[in-house]
């Protein structure tokens, strides 16, 4: 759960989890000695849906919601996954929703 930058190796911010700007990519790919990928879980649950979901033939247009540990999201628009500058398209979980709320993991204030 987190940021993942669009190199798929750089894990730029997982409040939950403490990380912030973790190459966790390349870490593990020497570790294992195979290619590794680290992706957002709200995208590869996108791509599950879109690849391998239930419906035939499958949308081609959806919003996909992760409430797993936090909220996330991803966007598929045409088939394929909108990914953004950044790779943080459709991520939703740390949007302020009440600027005097509860504090975050992420420093802020009040997030989704």
């Amino acid at each position: 759960p987190g940021l993942v930058a669009r190199d798929a190796a750089t894990v730029v911010r997982a409040p939950n989890l403490g990380w912030q700007g973790l190459d966790a990519g390349t870490v593990l790919a020497e570790t294992l000695g195979l290619p590794v990928t680290i992706a957002n879980e709200a995208n590869i649950g996108a791509l599950a849906e879109l690849w391998r979901g239930d419906r035939t033939p499958a949308p081609r247009d959806f919003v996909y919601v992760s409430a797993e540990i936090g909220i996330g999201a991803a966007v598929v628009v045409d088939g394929s996954l909108l990914r953004g500058a950044h790779g943080f398209a459709g991520e939703l979980g740390h949007v302020p929703v009440r600027p005097a709320g509860r504090p975050c993991a992420c420093g802020g204030r009040g997030c989704l």
